[in-house]
């Protein structure tokens, strides 16, 4: 209501508006009493009838409830609001719980909700928040390392936006499809996906989306070896994402370069960049993000000879990603507890936890995962 008649509104409002928006920040957090800002913004809003506003910043409460433990209190609470009961709009209040749990790590809760977005969708016959509900289902997938059922349902929710003429969404879609093949280790086909949702992403001017796949494109060189173009992508990626304050994206932008500075052996710069990222993930909550970093951190202890430093950060990583479902990188942290047992000359505990990563590796059909770690365990 605001953005569209800003310059017709009284001044006094104008100032109210940029005094909350000076003072809604998601730092600093710590308990409920933290979040009274943000429920005079809301307030506001009502006062000037913006109910998008209003239902927005029960998100954000929402948000740091469910990091606070009062999730579900909130959440049916908000579920009942007019907004949502008479707008006939369950289906995205849902996808935005949904959205929430997802960026926290409860991937169980988050697919509570996608289930019941989906659902209301269907009956509400928002077929635009059908394929959105489909979409994030598939992510958790991902997520969780179940590539088949996650392609199944990226292709399902592909459909119904090409259905729809959604471009913004058929581009997400092959994002997400690159990301299963690049998964599975299939680099030409992944990066021939990322190449359309590129190409499509530019066409719209979706700069940040365009920053996300250059983001793809790098990882791709990163894992053929070809640090160079890798690092120049991921370079690409993090100028636009600094340019439009994503955090969250600066943060990934420097552990990936974090990671081209390891693989080099620059172990100084790449712990640098490491907790550089790791600050910033700490900061946004994001757990997923920290378990990594916390694993790349041990990496570059086992790295140095510092195993007594490495064992805690590369076991915390793995028990924060096995909390999360991340099957994939619960299989890498067993592959890197395999080497640093190794490099100890503990050879039967080393042999144990290969054994571990591999199955992971082999029930997920990750097939380059596979090779790349029986090929460097037999020329260890």
């Amino acid at each position: 209501f605001m953005r569209q008649d800003y310059e017709q509104l009284p001044s006094l409002f104008k100032r109210v508006d940029l005094f909350y928006h000076s003072t809604i920040t998601f730092n600093d957090i710590k308990d409920m009493s933290d979040l009274q800002r943000f429920g005079e913004a809301a307030i506001f809003a009502l006062n000037v009838g913006d109910e998008r506003e209003q239902l927005r910043l029960g998100e954000i409460f929402l948000n740091y409830s469910c990091r606070l433990g009062n999730g579900n209190l909130l959440e049916n609470a908000l579920m009942q609001h007019p907004i949502v009961v008479e707008g006939n709009n369950q289906a995205g209040a849902l996808l935005s719980f949904g959205y929430v749990h997802y960026e926290i790590g409860n991937w169980d809760e988050a697919k509570r909700c996608f289930e019941g977005a989906l659902a209301a969708a269907q009956a509400e016959g928002k077929r635009d928040e059908v394929a959105n509900a489909i979409g994030w289902l598939g992510s958790i997938e991902r997520n969780r390392g179940n590539w088949e059922e996650a392609e199944r349902l990226y292709r399902q929710s592909l459909e119904v936006r090409t259905e729809l003429g959604d471009r913004s969404g058929m581009a997400t879609s092959w994002g997400q499809l690159g990301d299963i093949e690049r998964n599975r280790g299939n680099w030409e086909e992944a990066e021939r996906l990322y190449r359309q949702c590129l190409e499509l992403r530019t066409e719209l001017g979706d700069r940040s989306g365009m920053a996300s796949t250059w983001a793809s494109l790098g990882y791709i060189e990163q894992c053929r070896g070809n640090w160079e173009e890798a690092q120049r992508l991921y370079g690409q990626s993090l100028e636009v994402k600094t340019e439009l304050g994503d955090r969250s994206g600066m943060a990934y932008s420097w552990g990936v370069l974090g990671n081209i500075e390891r693989n080099r052996g620059n172990w100084e710069e790449a712990q640098r960049l490491y907790r550089q990222s790791l600050e910033v993930q700490t900061e946004l909550g994001d757990r997923s993000g920290m378990a990594m970093v916390i694993g790349c951190l041990g990496e570059i202890e086992m790295f140095r000879g510092n195993f007594d430093a490495a064992e805690p950060l590369i076991k915390d990583a793995m028990t924060q990603l096995q909390k999360l479902g991340q099957t994939a990188k619960v299989a890498e942290s067993y592959y890197d507890l395999a080497r640093l047992e190794r490099k100890r000359n503990n050879t039967e505990l080393a042999q144990e936890h290969y054994n571990t990563a591999h199955q992971i590796f082999q029930q997920l059909g990750a097939a380059k995962d596979l090779e790349k770690i029986e090929r460097e365990w037999e020329s260890d």
